[in-house]
């Protein structure tokens, strides 16, 4: 009884020590003029955040001043020859006048976003060195990618930077010329200018595209993709030598983009791709986006050669080879040929001198393409003579397509990887025509559908989406990602046999 009084008296006093510690805390904030309430809800909230419950990313020091401003992929909206491949009469007299009027209007663009007079321009100048000033170096600019991230980190924040990529573009549309039209003879441009297609030749302009609106114009050819260039570059690479490729104008930029409608969005599912916990799947998005932007894909090698498989999916689809023992293999997308030549050696030790992969892409594997450089060429190996055929040609040719039909017929299992084009028209033609060759059991894998992440126009998802809903025979099996894939739901399962698509070793399966 004694110790339950003392105990009662101890909370009493603790109580009593809490009121007047509050009273006194009230008094001294009022004294101040501070709001005693706000205070004290200020206070609760900064307690309740712990200070590591948020780690802040910036998203142009990840992706870099290129990326961020025009994507993590190559997904050019058109690309254009230089303008002198399509005149008529392209003298170098006529080449000379085009380049001049072209080289006033980007002058005149230029002081009209700065505010620079135009006598203080230039054809060395560009936007970077108009705003940045006699410190910057703009040949590192151009060729030096770390340089260019420190020394665009400003300029990309400066709103001119985007006013003047859309005044160039304009310029720079109107002296480019598209395909010219076989019926007429003429080449399309953005917008007629007599004085422009007095000097070029047939000229017809294109009638979706209203002239006086610079957003009417960039939406149907794209902005120039590369702000940042001197003016006589500019000239050099639109009008004389390489051509160029324009950029879709919805990322402007597209770091802005990719944080507003891929990581922060509030619409259901948007946030979320492979975890149900969207803090989870941001992190692996931005890995996602890291293994891109700095090309890792470019730097894996198998036995010395470039293999541009996600080292996950690697292991995944080498144990899908180790169960299913496939008599053929197809692949579309062969770049430098380390993927066909890893299938390969896959038959190779789990039976050895049976199975055959079948490869197509539109150029021959070569040491060197754009998907990286390797050491040795996977071609020459002898697992490669023993194993693999490589097809020349689109995987959607009816002379390809019917070879690969051949030789899926007498194959008792057969498994499919499409790693070609990933546009979503694209992913849903080639799965219609090659996934029903896949037998019962086996798998018709759907790569890079990551990509459906970064683009705002479609990508793989949606064209596994509908090929689904029409091939009721096949599902997407989840169980068979890894924990961190680049094929979300492309892994694509047959669990029974349709009616008029399976290939006659299905049948017999």
């Amino acid at each position: 009884m004694a110790l339950r009084s003392t105990q009662k008296t101890s909370m009493v006093k603790k109580r009593f020590v809490q009121e007047v510690f509050q009273f006194l805390v009230v008094v001294l904030l009022s004294i101040s003029g501070v709001d005693a309430v706000a205070a004290q809800k200020s206070s609760a909230r900064r307690t309740r955040r712990l200070p590591d419950a948020a780690v802040p990313i910036n998203l142009y020091e990840l992706l870099g001043p290129d990326a961020y401003a025009r994507g993590v992929i190559w997904q050019p909206m058109k690309c254009y020859a230089p303008t002198s491949q399509r005149m008529d009469n392209g003298t170098e007299a006529r080449l000379d006048r085009l380049e001049d009027m072209m080289s006033q209007d980007l002058l005149e663009a230029l002081s009209e976003t700065t505010n620079v007079p135009i006598t203080s321009l230039s054809r060395q100048s560009s936007f970077p060195s108009v705003s940045v000033g006699p410190s910057l170096d703009q040949g590192r600019l151009e060729t030096d990618l770390v340089y260019r991230k420190h020394a665009l980190r400003a300029v990309s924040s400066d709103e001119r930077y985007w006013r003047w990529l859309r005044r160039m573009s304009q310029v720079i549309l109107s002296y480019t010329a598209d395909n010219r039209d076989p019926a007429t003879g003429k080449v399309p441009m953005a917008c007629y200018n007599k004085t422009i297609a007095d000097v070029i030749g047939k000229v017809s302009p294109d009638r979706a595209v209203n002239c006086s609106n610079v957003s009417s114009i960039v939406e149907h050819w794209g902005f120039f993709n590369d702000p940042a260039l001197r003016i006589e570059n500019v000239l050099q690479r639109v009008l004389r030598d390489p051509g160029w490729c324009s950029v879709r104008p919805m990322y402007e930029p597209y770091g802005r983009w990719l944080k507003r409608e891929r990581m922060m969005s509030k619409r259901p599912g948007d946030q979320r791709f492979r975890f149900d916990n969207r803090h989870k799947d941001r992190v692996v998005f931005l890995f996602d986006i890291l293994y891109e932007s700095e090309s890792a894909f470019k730097r894996q090698h198998w036995l010395g050669a470039v293999v541009q498989q996600n080292p996950f999916d690697m292991y995944a689809i080498m144990d899908l080879i180790h169960t299913l023992e496939p008599d053929l293999i197809i692949e579309t997308g062969t770049a430098n040929g380390g993927s066909a030549l890893m299938w390969a050696s896959m038959l190779q030790l789990t039976r050895p001198g049976s199975g055959r992969v079948i490869t197509i892409d539109v150029n021959e594997p070569v040491k060197e393409s754009w998907a990286g450089v390797s050491t040795k060429d996977p071609t020459q190996n002898p697992m490669w003579k023993q194993y693999v055929t490589f097809l020349k040609g689109s995987s959607l040719d009816p002379r390809v397509l019917s070879m690969v039909r051949e030789a899926a017929a007498a194959a008792k299992v057969v498994l499919v990887l499409l790693d070609s084009d990933h546009t979503e028209h694209h992913v849903q033609l080639e799965a219609q025509a090659y996934c029903p060759l896949v037998t019962v059991g086996s798998y018709c894998i759907i790569e890079d559908t990551k990509l459906s992440r970064f683009s705002a126009v479609g990508g793989p998802i949606p064209g596994i989406q509908r090929f689904l809903e029409r091939h009721l025979d096949f599902i997407a099996d989840r169980d068979r990602e890894p924990f961190y894939t680049q094929h979300v739901g492309g892994y694509l399962r047959r669990t029974q046999v349709s009616n008029g698509t399976q290939n006659k070793g299905a049948a017999r399966n």
